[in-house]
């Protein structure tokens, strides 16, 4: 079950879905199709949650973010809006995420932002990536920086 995350057991007669909040290993966020992430994520080793339903990939991201501290993050801002400014691709990922009308990468970035804002996760432990490379963001001042 290391990287099975979502599955049915049986209680009885009766199906239930299951989520395993186990560690997983580093894990690889970002888009889908325009960042490539299934590749970004399998070419580094990294866990991804592109398999699971939105609701058990947020359940994921919401454990391992505020509850895995020691977890490693990676994101790959590829195909975010403005991921020609890291900082600014992550900021405008996290604002929408806060709202109601928003795609699950952005929420995504919303949950490990209030993950580092709420103390749950020290920002260093998260790896941005753009074009391939590592990119610094600083600490942004909406998160307490």
């Amino acid at each position: 079950m290391d990287h099975l995350h979502t599955y049915y057991v049986l209680a009885g007669d009766t199906p239930v879905l299951v989520h395993n909040f186990g560690p997983c290993g580093e894990i690889a966020l970002g888009i889908r199709k325009e960042g490539d992430l299934r590749n970004f994520a399998t070419d580094r080793g990294l866990t991804h949650f592109l398999d699971d339903t939105m609701d058990g990939a947020l359940a994921s991201v919401r454990n391992t973010a505020f509850y895995q501290p020691g977890t490693r993050i990676h994101i790959n801002l590829n195909g975010f809006d403005h991921a020609d400014d890291a900082a600014r691709a992550f900021q405008t990922a996290y604002e929408r995420g806060g709202g109601n009308n928003w795609f699950t990468t952005e929420r995504e970035m919303r949950i490990v932002g209030d993950s580092v804002r709420r103390g749950y996760r020290d920002w260093s432990s998260i790896t941005f990536y753009r074009g391939g490379n590592v990119v610094e963001i600083p600490l942004p001042g909406f998160l307490g920086g």
